[in-house]
C-alpha cells in the first residue's frame, strides 16, 4: 500500500527509508502497528514535500529581489554618469575662459544668487572683466561704503545683497538696485547720481537717464550661470553617489540572499 502511494515519487532518501518501513510492516503480524507505521511514513513524506516547496518558494523570491535590484542600481549609475558629464563640460568650459590669464578678472571671485546672474551682467558690465591686481593697467581699487552715499528709493533692494563680491565692488553694488522690469521707469526718476536699476532679465536704467532694455545675457552672465550651476552640479553628485551606493548595497544583499537561499 505505502510503496504504491502517489506521494512517495521524487525523493532518493526518503524512497530508502520507505522502503524500510515496508519491509518492517511485512513482518509485523498486528494490522493497527501495520498502520500506525503507514501513517508516519506518508507524515515524513508530506514534511519532506513541504519543505522541498518552502525552498523552491524562498529560492523564487530571492531571485525575484535580485531582479528588482538591478534596475534601480542602473538607474542611479546613469544619473551620476549624467551629473559627472554635465559637470566636466561646464569645468572644461569654465576653466577654458579663465586660465592663462595674467590678471584674472574679479569675476572669478564673485557668486551671485541664481537667478540674479543676468542683473549682475548688466549691472556692471564688462567691468566683471577688470582685475583687481593693482600692477594691472586697469583695476579695481578699495572704494568702501561712505556714510553720506545716497540711499537707494525705497522699497528698493541692493545688488549687494544677493552677491558675494571683493570688497572693491561694495561701493558699485550698494548703488545699484533690484527691481520688476515694471517699475524701472518710474524708479529712475529718484535715483542720485551714481545709481543705476536693474531688472533680473537684464534691463537698465541709469540716474542719468540711459536705459537699456533687457537683452541677451552677456557673457559674464552666463559665466556666473555657469558657476552657480557647476556648484548645484557638486551637491547633486553626493546626493546620487548616495544613492548609487545605497542601490549596490541592496543588490549585494540580494546576491547574498540568493546564493544562502
Amino acid at each position: 500500500i505505502v510503496a504504491h502511494h502517489p506521494l512517495l515519487a521524487g525523493d532518493v532518501g526518503v524512497d530508502r527509508e520507505l522502503s524500510d518501513i515496508v519491509a518492517r510492516i511485512s513482518g509485523l503480524p498486528d494490522p493497527a502497528e501495520k498502520r500506525l507505521l503507514v501513517e508516519d511514513a506518508l507524515a515524513r513524506l508530506e514534511e519532506s514535500e513541504a519543505g522541498a516547496i518552502a525552498a523552491e518558494q524562498a529560492v523564487a523570491e530571492a531571485r525575484a529581489a535580485e531582479s528588482a535590484a538591478r534596475p534601480p542600481l542602473q538607474d542611479a549609475r546613469a544619473e551620476l554618469a549624467r551629473i559627472e558629464t554635465e559637470a566636466r563640460t561646464l569645468a572644461k568650459i569654465l576653466n577654458a575662459t579663465s586660465g592663462g590669464d595674467l590678471f584674472p578678472s574679479v569675476l572669478e571671485q564673485i557668486s551671485v544668487e541664481r537667478g540674479y546672474e543676468t542683473a549682475l551682467g548688466a549691472a556692471l558690465g564688462e567691468d566683471l572683466d577688470v582685475p583687481l591686481d593693482r600692477s594691472a593697467p586697469v583695476h579695481w581699487g578699495e572704494s568702501t561704503v561712505q556714510p553720506g552715499d545716497a540711499v537707494l528709493p525705497e522699497g528698493v533692494k541692493s545688488l549687494a545683497s544677493v552677491v558675494h563680491a571683493p570688497s572693491q565692488l561694495a561701493r558699485r553694488l550698494a548703488q545699484t538696485g533690484v527691481v520688476e522690469a515694471a517699475d524701472g521707469r518710474r524708479l529712475q526718476a529718484l535715483l542720485a547720481p551714481g545709481q543705476r536699476l536693474v531688472s533680473r532679465d537684464g534691463a537698465l536704467w541709469r540716474w542719468d537717464g540711459l536705459t537699456a532694455g533687457a537683452d541677451a545675457p552677456t557673457a559674464a552672465a552666463l559665466r556666473l550661470a555657469q558657476k552657480n550651476r557647476l556648484a548645484e552640479l557638486d551637491a547633486e553628485a553626493v546626493q546620487a553617489t548616495r544613492v548609487v551606493r545605497e542601490a549596490e548595497e541592496a543588490l549585494a544583499r540580494a546576491e547574498q540572499a540568493m546564493r544562502q537561499a
